[in-house]
């Protein structure tokens, strides 16, 4: 049984250390055949520097290490000169030292292979090198660059000063990276990648670069990084058998878990197959737990600042639609917060409708432990909102009405006054703040709660889904709770759950803004 690695940057750690490499190179293959110029946009931790690192040793005609893999005896292996900037090991306070960072990337390089850097300017500097070890080795020069965007999303989201550091860095990065459509370059360059989180590339910082080829949305490469349900099977069988013995389990219902907590991102607008996040299911692996790994590695700081300033509407997340011009228009003058949601992996594709694309939460990993960050960051709740979640949800299930108030305001006493809705903002807007809040407890404790729930006559509020029944849920600033349940019953929200031969229970919620509690709660049974 192959070891599993976490430290899975390494191609060539992962091969001489005996690890699992879930073979990729088929797609590599493709792209060197089929052009010169790529750049590839996926979600943090999801396998692109280990595929900028397969890129490296590649084209270090290290042979060897490609023993038994799909490209072994269909490429040939010759030695190029490579040069590999690696954006997570740049300095990017400011644009003055990201410059200064670069420069010494590329002395280092010019060192390394023993050529002169003579000009002090980073772009031309970056073009003399090129031709410099062109000139030397009489071989095209290979350029890899992994996280492109990350001295600029390291300062998204943190006030006005770091925004101006964020423009003033992608300044930098244009005019670093214009280097290589130049003539002076452009018959010296062999292959070229670019990886980043987000797709700056056909507005600001790739401009002009008519030859670049985007596969962000190739369906060709929808599976390209992450792993299939076919390759988790063939290559984590054995890990997958004793993560069931170690859990008491069989091998189906093992399979369920990992595919409902890990599983779930789609990277194709025709392409609907689904892949799993590498490092969740490698880790799940080797602890032998199904818990929350990848959002552990970063809690998303600028995306939750970002959602805190444009006052967004939180159960919106769930299901929300972007058009794909939106991907195109994608700038920091014009950032959409959706198409940001989707490129970081916190959303994915669920369906596309034309030129419109659905998106949803990828998996219960990504809903439940982003809730549990919007829930700490946007109403400073701590672990006790949790546990009287636990409580809620349980009452719920149970249909104990009588004690769901008293929990409910016991929620509501855990959040700072000051953060509450003031009484001068529209009552859309507060009532929204009480049913955000509501839908993240229940979205966190991992049941099914769908907001603005359409039909013919209007839009749900709520509709929460347990195992043998759905509370249809309607929410008020002001008035009875009885008329919430009226509003449900004049417009049939209930009838599509009827329809289904589901046992339906109306809830009616009235919020008292003065005194920041529940008001008013009541239920009705419908029969049938």
């Amino acid at each position: 049984m192959k070891r599993l690695s976490l430290n899975y940057s390494s191609f060539a750690r992962l091969i001489k250390d005996g690890c699992i490499y879930v073979d990729k190179t088929e797609y590599i293959l493709k792209m060197l055949n089929e052009g010169i110029y790529y750049f590839l946009s996926r979600p943090r931790r999801f396998g692109k520097s280990l595929l900028i690192t397969t890129l490296w040793e590649l084209f270090k005609g290290r042979k060897e290490l490609f023993k038994g893999l799909y490209i072994d005896d269909k490429w040939n292996f010759e030695k190029y000169p490579v040069i590999l900037i690696d954006f997570n090991t740049i300095s990017k306070e400011n644009p003055e030292i990201l410059k200064k960072s670069l420069m010494l990337k590329l002395e280092q390089y010019a060192e390394h292979y023993g050529v002169e850097i003579k000009y002090k300017v980073l772009k031309n500097s970056f073009a003399e090198i090129i031709r410099n070890l062109y000139k030397k080795f009489e071989k095209e020069v290979v350029v890899l660059i992994d996280e492109y965007d990350k001295a600029i999303l390291d300062h998204i989201g943190l006030g006005e000063e770091r925004k101006k550091i964020a423009y003033a860095n992608r300044d930098v990065l244009k005019e670093f990276f214009g280097v290589l459509k130049g003539d002076d370059v452009v018959d010296q360059l062999k292959f070229v990648f670019v990886t980043g989180v987000s797709r700056f590339t056909k507005v600001s910082i790739f401009s002009e670069w008519n030859n670049l080829n985007d596969l962000t949305f190739d369906e060709s490469y929808a599976t390209f990084l992450g792993y299939t349900q076919e390759e988790l099977e063939k290559y984590f069988k054995s890990h997958i058998e004793k993560f069931c013995v170690e859990n008491g389990i069989e091998y189906e219902d093992a399979v369920r878990s990992l595919k409902n907590w890990y599983n779930g991102y789609r990277f194709g607008l025709e392409n609907d197959v689904r892949v799993y996040n590498p490092i969740s299911v490698m880790s799940a692996l080797l602890k032998g737990s199904i818990r929350n790994y990848w959002f552990s590695t970063g809690t998303p700081t600028f995306l939750v600042n970002l959602l805190k300033k444009e006052n967004y509407y939180l159960p919106k997340l769930e299901h929300t639609s972007i058009d794909m011009g939106s991907f195109e228009a994608y700038d920091l003058e014009e950032l959409p917060l959706e198409a940001m949601f989707y490129q970081t992996g916190y959303l994915t594709i669920q369906d596309v409708e034309e030129d419109n694309i659905l998106l949803h939460f990828p998996n219960q990993e990504v809903k439940k432990s982003f809730n549990r960050v919007l829930i700490r960051s946007i109403y400073s709740a701590d672990m006790e909102v949790y546990s009287l979640g636990l409580r809620l949800g349980k009452m719920f299930q149970a249909e104990e009405f009588e004690q769901i108030e008293e929990v409910i305001n016991e929620i509501f006493d855990c959040i700072e006054y000051n953060l509450y809705p003031s009484e001068k903002e529209a009552d859309r807007l507060k009532e929204r703040y009480y049913h955000s809040l509501v839908y993240l407890i229940f979205s966190l404790l991992g049941y099914e709660a769908k907001s603005e729930v359409l039909n013919a006559r209007g839009r749900l509020d709520m509709a929460l889904k347990l195992r043998d029944k759905v509370y249809v849920v309607e929410f008020k600033i002001k008035g009875k709770a009885r008329d919430c349940i009226n509003q449900i019953k004049q417009k049939d929200y209930a009838q599509q759950f009827k329809r289904r031969g589901q046992r339906v229970i109306l809830c009616g919620m009235v919020f008292d803004e003065k005194a920041k509690k529940l008001g008013e709660i009541e239920f009705e049974k419908m029969a049938g």
